[in-house]
């Protein structure tokens, strides 16, 4: 069983941590890069992005190695907007 501290999974955690390391600047990331931004184990951080990539959250990138955000994180943003009312507040702008 995973491991738990006051009440959080660490590994759910260790992997959003992963996803929110990337950014309109880091688009491109690979395990290596990861585990030094986390302070984790590079096996660790492999795992876990394999995790990622198999629920669609991760996908490979252009450069050998890399990874780039998957489109299940937009699935997750389009959620998130529409819980928000962003997506009705823009709608009217975006139709014209």
């Amino acid at each position: 069983m995973e491991e738990e501290r006051g009440g959080v999974v660490i590994a759910l955690a260790r992997g959003l941590s992963i996803l929110q390391c990337f950014t309109a600047e880091r688009r491109e990331l690979g395990p290596t890069d990861l585990a030094g931004m986390l302070d984790l184990p590079q096996p660790t951080v492999w795992r876990l992005c394999q995790t990622l990539k198999k629920l669609g959250f991760l996908v490979p990138g252009t450069a050998q190695d890399k990874l780039c955000i998957g489109e299940a994180v937009l699935r997750l943003g389009h959620a998130a907007a529409a819980n928000t009312g962003v997506v009705e507040y823009a709608y009217p702008m975006v139709r014209g």
